[in-house]
């Protein structure tokens, strides 16, 4: 309980009062004063009563209409309030709104609660940011009959709704304009034995643990027989996400990035219902600038995801390099020092040193290459690598998928075509010959060992640019 204006107001009458009478000696002026404080008092004691049973009695509801909504898409929050008894105060409920959430004014919030009837309000939201937006229990505001005390408490239960970035429509993956039906990420085991998912049925052979007979398998085959199951495995996936400044090519909402992203997601999905483990690496124009090694936790996938969908490209102003220009110029000061060192020991360093130089301004200019050298060659065991780039630095992305296959495991990678992310197309004839140089060098990564490649764009675009071209040579390449 907090006093409000019209109580202190109130008081200092009182209080002016008192010394009139004493100043004129009236007594009219201090029974006025006595009168004054008299229902000061009496209004705080009816409040406090008041108080408690509006508390006690009152219900509160709080409810979003959905869970999960796309960025700028409009959810309705619903306040239910039940004020079964009667009462004097005046109370009013207002929603607690997360800041990033646009909707009316706070003045237009506030609903009055009349006794004895259910109050119910909707609010119209939309959230700009992806994220999750928390929403606080509303606030309950209880005055006083004669306004001079107030109560504030919060009810309900805080409520949380999911943001997700909008994601382009009609994603295409595949291979030569020909569309695969995969979940990525699904997996078998390929290995039998004790499980949970069966596999197949065999003869009982000695040493077989009988406890794995399958009875009716053995009455029909009139032999012992055992039931095999899908031993579970667990796949270890690294993400490399790749956001430099040309992943931003495209129109609003389905730039090369925004479908990349969604790639990366149906991993993260897939690894989240198995329980696998998952990692993630992005690359910026400047080198790596999120590292997160693979680990199985519901901590790592929603940390993921919430770093995939703030993913945005790069300028090439800022970024986290791997080799860091001062590494570099301490290679360049250290040369310099030994080319004046005519000793036998000056000798020996400086092809070392001049070396290491062009080494670290190498990865400085080949940031995919560099991420993919020092991040994937620290984990252990098998890897299944996954990259997610587009096609603008070719030579790089071959010499990284190179390195990245000789690790254990297999690599797949996802590339954006820059012929099908032209806002325009105006030249629809120059976009698909640039499709086919696109495709020949996809095909070049497909040969590699343990490598997969695919092509992610829109599904419409792909077609249009593919039945631009020749019919001969369409047909001639497989492409209908």
């Amino acid at each position: 309980m907090r006093p409000t204006n019209r109580f202190w107001g109130a008081v200092g009458t009182g209080g002016l009062l008192c010394v009139l009478a004493g100043i004129f000696a009236d007594p009219l002026l201090l029974g006025a004063a006595a009168l004054i404080a008299g229902t000061v008092l009496m209004s705080q004691y009816r409040f406090t009563n008041e108080l408690l049973t509006v508390s006690s009695a009152m219900s509160v509801e709080q409810h979003l209409s959905r869970t999960h909504v796309l960025t700028d898409e409009p959810v309705l929050l619903t306040l239910r309030a039940d004020l079964p008894v009667e009462t004097l105060l005046d109370v009013t409920i207002s929603p607690s709104l997360p800041l990033i959430a646009t909707s009316v004014s706070p003045d237009e919030r506030t609903v009055s609660v009349a006794d004895g009837q259910v109050t119910r309000q909707s609010y119209q939201l939309t959230v700009p940011t992806a994220g999750v937006a928390r929403f606080s229990p509303p606030e309950v505001t209880v005055t006083g009959p004669a306004g001079c005390f107030e109560e504030t408490f919060s009810v309900a239960v805080e409520e949380t709704l999911t943001v997700e970035p909008r994601a382009p429509r009609r994603i295409h993956v595949g291979q030569g304009g020909n569309r695969v039906s995969t979940s990525f990420g699904e997996h078998e085991s390929g290995q039998r034995g004790s499980g949970l998912e069966p596999a197949e049925i065999r003869r009982y052979v000695y040493g077989d643990d009988i406890s794995r007979i399958d009875w009716k398998a053995t009455a029909r085959l009139n032999h012992p027989h055992i039931r095999d199951y899908e031993m579970p495995t667990v796949r270890q996936t690294a993400l490399i996400v790749d956001h430099r400044a040309s992943t931003a090519d495209g129109t609003p909402g389905e730039t090369k990035l925004d479908f990349l992203r969604e790639i990366a997601l149906a991993f993260v999905n897939s690894a989240d219902s198995l329980d696998d483990p998952i990692g993630l690496y992005t690359v910026g124009d400047e080198g790596t600038t999120n590292t997160a090694p693979p680990r199985a936790s519901e901590r790592q996938y929603r940390s993921i995801r919430s770093t995939l969908r703030n993913l945005e490209p790069t300028t090439g102003e800022s970024g986290a390099a791997d080799a860091k220009p001062g590494q570099a110029a301490i290679s360049r000061r250290t040369a310099t020092t030994l080319s004046e060192d005519n000793t036998a020991f000056g000798e020996t360093l400086r092809p070392y040193f001049g070396a290491t130089n062009r080494y670290a301004d190498r990865f400085a200019d080949r940031p995919l290459f560099s991420t993919t050298q020092s991040r994937l060659g620290r984990l252990q065991g098998a890897v299944w690598s996954v990259v997610l780039t587009d096609d603008t630095n070719r030579s790089e992305l071959y010499e990284s998928i190179k390195a990245v296959r000789r690790t254990e495991g297999r690599v797949l990678v996802f590339i954006t075509p820059s012929a099908l992310f032209d806002s325009t197309l105006g030249n629809i004839e120059a976009a698909y010959a640039e499709y086919r140089e696109f495709e020949s060098f996809r095909k070049r990564l497909n040969k590699l060992d343990g490598v997969t490649a695919f092509e992610v764009a829109h599904e419409t675009r792909l077609e249009s640019i593919r039945q631009s071209g020749p019919s001969s040579q369409r047909r001639s390449e497989g492409w209908g």
